[in-house]
């Protein structure tokens, strides 16, 4: 990942990077990680953006609590469009979501992020 250079920007790179998590490892229930390493949407969103503040993408804390919130936010809503007003974790838990639903959920908002900004 490189340094973005806008908001829509590092939503875009955030997201895209959770798709890939959660497709990696799996899909857990209840838990950010269990201990197989599988995650739910928001714990491959916490690993995501783990890594690029490991980057050095965000060290100021002000920037990156904007920045968690607006990602939260963006995939919320998202997700609430999708599910008829459900939250990111009551959707990420149940059964019936795949992990396959989540990275779509999360390239969506990416390709959204890029778009608009």
């Amino acid at each position: 990942m490189t340094e973005p250079r806008t908001t829509g920007q590092a939503i875009a790179q955030i997201t895209r990077r959770a798709a890939e998590i959660i497709q990696e490892r799996g899909k857990a229930h209840y838990v950010f990680e269990d201990p197989d390493g599988k995650v739910c949407a928001l714990g491959a969103l916490c690993i995501a953006q783990n890594e690029a503040t490991l980057k050095g993408w965000y060290l100021q804390p002000s920037r990156l609590n904007k920045l968690d919130y607006e990602v939260r936010n963006r995939v919320n809503a998202a997700v609430k469009r999708i599910t008829r007003g459900l939250s990111i974790p009551v959707w990420s838990d149940n059964p019936n979501t795949t992990e396959e639903d989540i990275a779509k959920v999360f390239l969506q908002v990416a390709d959204e992020a890029e778009v608009k900004g």
